[in-house]
């Protein structure tokens, strides 16, 4: 007899609320000449833009802080470090911190305070020299990871911590997702937010969030645009924010991020010329891009995107999908609706790429509960993954959490992904067992007891190699292998 998994992630009601209608508006155009692969960050209501290379490919090392209230740039100390491009930023307290960077592939860092105007150095980056790497701050810490290294294998998904205090750099667990270079990376509140990017795959949409209080990735929902590199990304209050980039070609293309719904809105498009390699911050309660590059030009110009606050069309209570004899059940409910045109259910073998299964009307407006379903007649035999996309009158969309099923399957326990670099993810029946886990020479690694449908462990720091495990509880022993790379 098969038994059926249901994993089911429910969405309690689920309505945020984003920039629906922001607006884009041009300022003064950057103080130093036409570059991309700058860093930029803000610190007490001033934007900062420095290094990157020029339109003769030439780095550069200038230093510019920006006012918003004037829309006036001043040129600050020149950074002291060697000029570069690609290098990484982050801000902790009232100071900035950059470091890596190509030209040499560099490791030093410094930290720039702006009430002296004086850059400091500070202990050299405990990682590989790279560039491209992705740099964010949070709380008293500042993050630094994935890149590029002059080395094989070229692409990186280590992750790091400095402590001002300390002056001293510490390895975390691994990013979550596969190596790359050129991702966006961004906090909110206490968590830590990386995605996009390109690796020895091609380019990336996964989206991954960083608990800093128990050092653990989890993976959220993937960018709602194209898989790209090159792409900028900002915070702002709650939400975070990512757009253009470089997906074969130059994007404009500009989203919205919700981490408590887990869900992606497209908003106002980028006003500018499509590009990537730009910069972004935000200030207060506006976010800023400027310069980059495309096939055509390099860029100088100045953008800012005023946000407003509007809801977004369909207010979901829930979205499950549950194994039936043959088929696989998708039911959702919605409390409200404003303009909803229609919903799409998608589907996904391995909960990255997703294909489209069906349409199925919505009811524009309404302010009643409604109940909506969808079969999927022909279900992927072991563990898929669903996830519903809703579209608006006028062609804005928004993507829904992924829920995942195991179908059809004899077992009652599936472990991914197999093989795995970092985190390794214990889909279970929600019964409390015991997991235990061997080496090749039968030594055990590892013992827990695990309970829920997901449970989590950080193999990053693990050897390479094959590892054998035993999952019992009252009623059942399931035994099984990974392989950890």
């Amino acid at each position: 007899m098969k038994k059926y998994l249901i994993i089911i992630y429910s969405l309690i009601a689920f309505h945020f609320y984003g920039q629906t209608a922001g607006s884009w508006y041009q300022k003064a155009d950057f103080g130093g000449n036409q570059r991309y692969g700058a860093v930029g960050f803000s610190i007490d209501g001033k934007g900062y833009i420095s290094k990157g290379n020029d339109v003769t490919q030439n780095a550069r090392n200038d230093f510019w802080e920006y006012d918003p209230i004037t829309n006036t740039w001043t040129q600050k100390a020149n950074f002291a470090g060697t000029i570069r491009a690609n290098a990484v930023s982050f801000v902790i307290g009232t100071k900035g911190y950059v470091g890596t960077g190509v030209g040499g592939f560099r490791i030093d860092f410094f930290e720039y305070d702006p009430s002296t105007n004086i850059w400091t150095q500070k202990a050299n980056f405990a990682g590989a020299g790279r560039w491209g790497a992705v740099g964010f701050g949070i709380d008293s810490f500042g993050y630094v990871g994935t890149g590029f290294k002059s080395a094989s294998p070229h692409y990186l998904n280590d992750f790091w911590k400095y402590s001002p205090a300390t002056n001293t750099w510490t390895q975390l667990a691994n990013f979550g997702g596969t190596a790359r270079e050129l991702a966006v990376g961004f906090s909110i509140g206490s968590k830590g937010y990386i995605g996009t990017g390109y690796g020895s795959t091609g380019y990336k949409n996964d989206f991954w969030e960083y608990n800093p209080a128990i050092n653990t990735w989890t993976q959220k929902a993937n960018f709602g645009g194209t898989a790209r590199y090159g792409a900028v990304g900002f915070s702002i209050g709650t939400l975070g924010y990512v757009g253009t980039g470089y997906d074969g070609t130059e994007q404009t293309d500009f989203w919205l991020f919700d981490p408590a719904a887990n869900a992606w809105a497209q908003l106002t498009s980028f006003s500018g010329v499509a590009r990537e390699s730009a910069v972004g911050f935000s200030i207060d309660n506006e976010g800023y891009i400027g310069t980059g590059w495309n096939q055509n030009a390099y860029y100088n110009d100045f953008w800012m995107y005023e946000t407003v606050t509007a809801p977004l069309p369909i207010e979901l209570l829930n979205f499950n999908a549950s194994p039936m004899k043959s088929t696989v059940l998708c039911k959702w409910t919605t409390a409200t609706e404003i303009n909803n045109e229609f919903f799409t259910v998608e589907r996904s073998k391995d909960g990255k790429v997703f294909e489209e299964l069906g349409k199925v009307n919505g009811a524009g407006n309404s302010n009643s509960q409604l109940n909506y379903s969808f079969i999927d007649k022909q279900p992927y035999s072991g563990l898929s993954y669903y996830r519903l996309k809703q579209t608006d009158f006028n062609g804005k969309y928004t993507y829904f959490n992924i829920v995942s099923v195991l179908f059809g399957s004899k077992n009652d326990y599936v472990i991914y992904p197999n093989p795995t670099t970092s985190l390794l993810n214990i889909h279970s029946n929600n019964v409390s067992s015991e997991l235990t886990i061997y080496d090749v020479t039968g030594k055990e690694v590892y013992n827990i007891t695990i309970s829920g449908i997901d449970n989590f462990i950080d193999v990053s720091k693990w050897r390479n190699g094959i590892y054998f495990y035993q999952i019992s509880n009252d009623n059942t022993t399931e035994r099984g292998k990974f392989i950890k790379e």
